[in-house]
């Protein structure tokens, strides 16, 4: 989406007043977070399509009028190392297709819970959901994507959105199992290693310790690291439905060739760096872009032709 520049500011596109808000709370009640998400509980004497036109007008409003809670800033500050952060705004023509497509994807995919839509002014090609209440852009994913492209990056960072607690729950659950189970299976191992007597007897009882504990940090590290491997292949898969499996194959690698255009060209760096991601990739947050456009490419021969997209 490119950044459109006009001297005479275009009017906003609906205009509520606190009471406007107010009166319709009663017609679709919901509730607003500090993050600023928005938690539709829809009225079920109203069409879909009428519903979905009011929470639009209140999250317009919302969009417009509120600034970014502590929590935004700081996860820009980590990302980007900006705090030039502001809500997504529904009088640029551009940010308000961004704010109509979140909307849109939330209403197919039966999403209660949308999210606040922030944008940093940031080069970097970019993109992140945050704890379940925001999904934050960059001005750079924004005017890299074409729009079918980051539609499938939005249907990718919703299904991080809508799992969040699900994702996080089970993390720390795996990573707690994992740990445990590694550290038995460590203990029972070197129980069959014979005890030696004196002070060797004393370096044998450490070098046991630090091997079971080292084992438990292995394995927590390893099933976490694979979940969060299963967490992308998901949202990858939402994202592909969200337009097509093409679209969320060419956001990927519109992604990589920024990034590989940002890493020093020398052969040094890049011999460290290709060992490097083939020892820790079992750990790492994301898979391989090669084996993300793998498992997109058997979804694509899984789908039937004429599968519906979100439009």
């Amino acid at each position: 989406m490119n950044d459109q520049r006009v001297e005479n500011k275009p009017k906003p596109t609906v205009t509520l007043t606190k009471e406007e808000i107010a009166r319709l709370k009663p017609i679709g009640t919901y509730t607003r977070s500090k993050e600023g998400s928005i938690r539709f509980q829809n009225s079920v004497a109203m069409g879909e399509a009428e519903q979905t036109d009011i929470n639009r007008k209140i999250i317009y409003h919302y969009q417009r009028e509120s600034s970014p809670s502590f929590p935004v800033l700081a996860a820009a500050w980590e990302s980007f190392g900006t705090t030039d952060v502001k809500l997504a705004n529904p009088d640029n023509p551009d940010q308000k297709q961004l704010i109509d497509r979140v909307i849109d994807i939330c209403a197919i995919k039966k999403i209660p819970n949308i999210p606040a839509i922030y944008v940093v002014d940031h080069p970097s090609l970019n993109a992140f959901s945050m704890n379940g209440e925001a999904v934050v852009y960059s001005t750079g994913i924004l005017n890299a994507m074409t729009p079918k492209e980051l539609d499938a990056v939005t249907g990718h960072e919703l299904s991080h959105h809508r799992h969040r607690m699900r994702d996080n729950v089970s993390r720390i659950g795996l990573g707690m199992g994992a740990g445990f189970l590694g550290e038995i299976v460590a203990s029972t191992a070197l129980s069959y290693v014979p005890r030696a007597h004196g002070m060797m007897g004393m370096v044998h009882d450490n070098a046991r310790l630090l091997a079971m504990h080292g084992s438990a940090v292995f394995a927590g590290a390893l099933a976490v690291g694979q979940y969060t491997h299963f967490m992308e292949y998901e949202a990858d898969k939402e994202g592909a439905l969200a337009t097509s499996p093409a679209q969320m194959k060419s956001a990927l690698r519109t992604l990589e060739k920024h990034h590989e255009k940002h890493i020093a060209d020398d052969a040094p760096t890049n011999i460290v760096r290709s060992i490097t991601r083939f020892f820790l990739s079992p750990f790492t947050s994301h898979p391989s872009t090669q084996n993300r456009l793998a498992a997109l490419d058997r979804l694509e021969r899984k789908l039937p032709k004429d599968s519906a997209q979100i439009g």
